[in-house]
This record gives C-alpha cells, sequence and structure tokens, in this order.
C-alpha cells in the first residue's frame, strides 16, 4: 500500500469532530510551566492549558524536551519530473513501483504513478529547525549521483523537487511514550517508523491521563517496548550529543561536510 503522506495529514484534519480545533500558521516557539499547566507561545499568541500532550516527534528537543536523548535527524528526497512516454518505454518494468533500503541510512526509490522517479537518501544532524541551501543542494548532487548509477538511459530527465523531513531517533531505537512531568504526555522519536508507529502510540496516549489501562498501554510503557527506561526515554549514548553529531556526519553528503569544514576555518 502507498501513502501520500500530506494527503493523510490533511484528511485526518478534514475527518476530526467539531470539538477539535487546528490552528494553522502557529509553530510553537516556547513552552513554559505555570502553577496551574502550562502556557504555550504559538505566533503572536498564546494558549493556557492545565494538561498537555506534546506530538512534536524530531522536534521535541528544541522544544527544550528529550534533550540529549533523542536526535533530529534530516533526510532528503528528490523527485523528477514526468516521464514522457519514450522515456517510459525505455525503462520498461511495472509502472509503479517501490524499493526500500534494509538499513535507514540507504536509498529509497519509487516510480509513481504520475510516473515520476523520487529518489531518498542522505542524513543531515543539526540541532536548528531546518536546514540550510547548500546542505540541501549538496543532498540533491547525491541524488543525482543514485539517479544516474540506477538508470543511466534516463540522464536527460532532470529533477523538478528536492526537499528535506525531520526523522527523531534516540540512541537505543525505541521510541519515547508516557509522562515526561505531572500532566505534560509525549510520544515521540518514532526511528523512522512514524507513521506505523506513532499512529498506535498516539492512540494509546489519550487513553493514559484517563486511567483507561489495558494490555496495549502497559506494552506501550514497558522498558522494553516504547520507554527505554523508567524515566521515559532512552538512556543517553555513550558520548552523548557529540557521538549523535559524529554518526550522524558520516551520513552527510561529502561535499556538505566538506563546505562545513571550510565555513569553520574562516
Amino acid at each position: 500500500m502507498t501513502v501520500q503522506p500530506a494527503a493523510l495529514v490533511r484528511g485526518l484534519a478534514r475527518s476530526l469532530p467539531p470539538a477539535v480545533e487546528i490552528f494553522e500558521g502557529s509553530p510553537v516557539g516556547r513552552i513554559r510551566r505555570l502553577k496551574s499547566g502550562f502556557e504555550v507561545a504559538a505566533g503572536s499568541a498564546r494558549l493556557v492549558c492545565r494538561r498537555l500532550f506534546l506530538a512534536a516527534n524530531g522536534y521535541t528537543p528544541g522544544l527544550g524536551f528529550l534533550r540529549h536523548r533523542a536526535s533530529p535527524r534530516w533526510s532528503f528526497g528528490s523527485l523528477t519530473r514526468p516521464l514522457t512516454a519514450a522515456e517510459q518505454r525505455r525503462l520498461g518494468g511495472q509502472t509503479q513501483w517501490g524499493v526500500l533500503a534494509c538499513d535507514p541510512a540507504g536509498s529509497t526509490v519509487r516510480r509513481t504513478s504520475d510516473q515520476r522517479i523520487l529518489i531518498r537518501n542522505t542524513f543531515h544532524y543539526t540541532p536548528e529547525l531546518g536546514v540550510s541551501r547548500e546542505v540541501r543542494d549538496a543532498a540533491r548532487e547525491r541524488h543525482r549521483t543514485a539517479f544516474l548509477a540506477r538508470f543511466p538511459g534516463l540522464r536527460d530527465v532532470p529533477f523538478e523537487y528536492t526537499w528535506s523531513g525531520l526523522y527523531g531517533v534516540s540512541g537505543n531505537g525505541q521510541p519515547f511514550f508516557g509522562e515526561l512531568g505531572p500532566n505534560l504526555f509525549t510520544a515521540a522519536v518514532f526511528n523512522f517508523a512514524g507513521l506505523a508507529m506513532g499512529t498506535a502510540a498516539g492512540r494509546l496516549l489519550a487513553d493514559l491521563p484517563l486511567g483507561m489501562g489495558s494490555p496495549l498501554v502497559e506494552a506501550a510503557r514497558a522498558p522494553t517496548q516504547f520507554r527505554g527506561t523508567a524515566a521515559g526515554g532512552a538512556p543517553e549514548p555513550p558520548g552523548g550529543r557529540l557521538a549523535v553529531s559524529a554518526e550522524a556526519r558520516f551520513d552527510q553528503p561529502p561535499t556538505a561536510m566538506a563546505r562545513d569544514r571550510k565555513g569553520k576555518q574562516q
């Protein structure tokens, strides 16, 4: 089954009950604990609530939670223009397919229903809530190399789009589930499996503060499942943030790493 992520999010938003409001274009910049709850600064407004569910995945450390226990990791995708009829004949094979690497650091390659080729690979670590154009352009160069290695007969087909997306990664490969503090709940850091694990964890998280125990909730809270430690998160890796940063840099495009080094020498 193929899922279009943006269409899924829009469909979920349209299907919410009337009691639920969505505030778009209101990025959360700060969360502050009050005596009676929380204050959430979002754009030019603020929201005060007694109970808070945090569903920020890779953005969680940037909001002040799970720091040094969750690593934000950016990956990149590039998409060609639609193939012409002649290019489709030259490519041959099935008209729609997808191949995923066993190693998350490998490439994802897809032939889409509208006859485009998608390449996804490369990781980049930064604590910022975005990546520079230079890093994105370097990822695009790596995508181009991967594309030509797999499809030499399509070397005249250009990429139409290149973008980046944020993952959340933990030191022991386990997600986080449960209560970060009084009346503060989160399910986050799904280690490249957010569609499946995030959906299940979100459903269970809604039951947790209501005291609706179940075997599934208890399984999610078990140290060997979602939690990693009794404190609600995976243990910090040896070397902490330095180790995570060094590991991530091995997955960066070589050109981006060279530019980073050059920038530091200036």
